[in-house]
C-alpha cells in the first residue's frame, strides 16, 4: 500500500513537473531576428564583465572583482537559460575565460584588461565603462521585446548592473585608502594647530 502511495506521489509530482517547464515553454514564443540576435550579443556581454573582473582581480588583488564577478557568472547562467529556454545555440560555449566567438568582444576584452592593469583606479574606471554599457544595452534590449519571459530577467539583469556601478563609482570617488589618508592628516593638521595655540597660550602667560 505504502510503496503504491509513494509511486503515485512521484507520479504526481513528475506531471506536475511537466505541466510547469510545458507552460513556461508556451509562454514562450518564438523571437525575431532581432531579439535572437539581442540575447546572443547580452550572452556574450555577460561573459565579457565576467571574464574582466576576474582578470583584473587577479592583476590588483583587489577582491570586489571577484565578487561582482561572482555575480556575473550568475547573470551569464540565467542568459545560458534564455538561450536554453528558446532553443538557441550558445555562441560562447567551449570557449575559456578571455576567449570570445567575436573578434570585437574579443578586442574590447584586452583592451579593457589592458587598460585596467595600470591601477587600481584605472581598474574600477574599467568596471564602470563595462556596468554603464551593460545598462544602456539592457535597457535596448528591452525595450525592443515583448517576450515577458525575457523581459523580466534583463530587467533582473539591468538592476544587477545598476548596483554594480554604483559600488564602483563610489570606490571611484572616494578610494578606502585615501579617505583614511585624508582623515589622518586633517586630523594631524587639527592637532598641530591645538598644539600651537597651546604654546602661544603659554607664551603668553
Amino acid at each position: 500500500m505504502r510503496t503504491g502511495l509513494r509511486k503515485l506521489a512521484l507520479g504526481l509530482v513528475l506531471v506536475v513537473a511537466f505541466a510547469v517547464g510545458a507552460s513556461v515553454a508556451a509562454a514562450a514564443g518564438p523571437l525575431d531576428t532581432t531579439e535572437r540576435a539581442t540575447l546572443l550579443s547580452m550572452r556574450e556581454e555577460e561573459k565579457l564583465a565576467h571574464d574582466v573582473y576576474v582578470a583584473l582581480a587577479a592583476k590588483t588583488g583587489e577582491q570586489n572583482f571577484l565578487k561582482i564577478a561572482a555575480a556575473e557568472a550568475k547573470h551569464e547562467l540565467a542568459m545560458e537559460r534564455m538561450l536554453a529556454l528558446y532553443g538557441i545555440a550558445d555562441s560562447t560555449d567551449g570557449y575559456a575565460v578571455g576567449k570570445f566567438p567575436t573578434a570585437a568582444t574579443q578586442k574590447l576584452y584586452d583592451d579593457l584588461v589592458a587598460k585596467g592593469s595600470a591601477s587600481r583606479a584605472a581598474a574600477i574606471e574599467v568596471g564602470v565603462t563595462i556596468e554603464t554599457m551593460d545598462i544602456a544595452d539592457l535597457k535596448a534590449a528591452i525595450a525592443q521585446t515583448d517576450e515577458a519571459v525575457l523581459d523580466r530577467v534583463y530587467g533582473s539583469l539591468l538592476a544587477a548592473s545598476q548596483r554594480h556601478l554604483t559600488a564602483f563609482e563610489r570606490n571611484l570617488t572616494c578610494d578606502a585608502t585615501r579617505c583614511g589618508q585624508a582623515g589622518k592628516a586633517g586630523a594631524g593638521k587639527a592637532g598641530a594647530g591645538k598644539a600651537g595655540a597651546a604654546k602661544g597660550a603659554r607664551a603668553g602667560k
